[in-house]
């Protein structure tokens, strides 16, 4: 096991063919987590509600690959195993994951709103907005061409957050993706209407859900997001993706 200051690693020695490129990867996955670390400090001013947290990367062959977040850890679950150009081509660490494990344990109701929260700072991390469109009634894949924009994919109607993905129609043919993206335009939403700073507060605050004893069981919407803001989203929020706190 290895450790920064906030992370302790686990690697599994099947993951690699080698030492040595079980020692690069250990050092480039331990440099790509302090940048998001340190990333999501300046952009949320958060950190661990606890003083260490562990990260996991297991070896599978006949597992999917992908990165999860349970309570206090991390795990990074592989099929193949870990080779030189997979290190290279290494450039962020587990934002996403980081992300969840921030916030657990917050007695807040936050449906998938917390996933599309993940999802935008990856996005803004590494400056890939550009390839998303969001908009009143849906979202757009795409790119820039000649400073044109060139969709991929026709619009997509926002996912209803209340809704079981497997059980959401609107999902073809995006099906997971369109859950992802409808709540990363969510946080794009509150980014372009109130700031940087917004998100940054509502962060805290939802952070400081916390320091309720005995725990009291809050929406995110209206508890937190609402008066953060000090505006009222509850209808659009409504009105975009069908979701609505009793």
């Amino acid at each position: 096991n290895y450790s920064n200051q906030f992370v302790k690693y686990y690697l599994d020695n099947s993951l690699f063919n080698s030492e040595e490129i079980k020692q690069a990867y250990k050092n480039k996955i331990i440099l790509r987590d302090n940048q998001s670390l340190l990333f999501l400090q300046e952009n949320l001013d958060i950190l661990f509600p606890k003083d260490q947290i562990f990260n996991f990367d297991l070896f599978d062959s006949g597992a999917n690959p992908i990165s999860s977040a349970g309570g206090f850890k991390v795990v990074n679950m592989r099929n193949q195993q870990i080779s030189e150009n997979a290190i290279d081509s290494l450039n962020y660490g587990n934002t996403h994951e980081f992300i969840h494990v921030f916030f657990y344990g917050t007695p807040v109701k936050k449906s998938w709103f917390e996933e599309g929260l993940a999802n935008y700072m990856e996005y803004v991390q590494q400056k890939s907005f550009s390839n998303l469109w969001c908009r009143e009634d849906g979202w757009i894949n795409g790119y820039y061409e000649e400073n044109n924009f060139i969709n991929t994919t026709s619009l997509v109607k926002y996912s209803n957050f209340s809704a079981q993905m497997e059980n959401d129609p609107e999902y073809n043919p995006q099906t997971q993706s369109n859950h992802y993206k409808s709540a990363a335009c969510f946080w794009k939403y509150i980014n372009d209407s109130y700031g940087a700073d917004a998100i940054k507060n509502i962060a805290q605050a939802w952070q400081d859900t916390r320091r309720i004893l005995p725990p009291q069981e809050k929406w995110l919407i209206k508890d937190i997001i609402n008066p953060a803001l000090n505006a009222n989203l509850s209808t659009l929020i409504k009105e975009r993706y069908s979701y609505i706190e009793e």
